[in-house]
C-alpha cells in the first residue's frame, strides 16, 4: 500500500518528538533544530555538514 503524500515513518515521528534526527549518510543522531536544514516543512534526511559536502562535489563537477 502506498503512503500517502506527507506520510512519514514511526520512526521519523518519534525522532521529531525527541528533537534529535539520524542522518542518513553519516548515521549521526543530532539536534535537529541546530544539526538540519528545513525542507519545506520537515527537516531534510542529511546533516547540514553532510549536505554541504555533497553540495561542494555537486558544484565542483557542475564547474569542470
Amino acid at each position: 500500500m502506498p503512503r500517502t503524500k506527507g506520510a512519514k515513518s514511526k520512526k521519523i515521528v518519534e525522532e521529531l518528538k525527541e528533537g534529535t534526527r539520524t542522518c542518513n549518510t553519516c548515521n549521526e543522531t543530532k539536534d535537529v533544530e541546530q544539526e538540519f536544514y528545513r525542507n519545506g516543512v520537515s527537516f531534510m534526511r542529511e546533516c547540514k555538514k553532510c549536505n554541504n559536502k555533497k553540495r561542494q562535489l555537486r558544484e565542483k563537477r557542475k564547474n569542470k
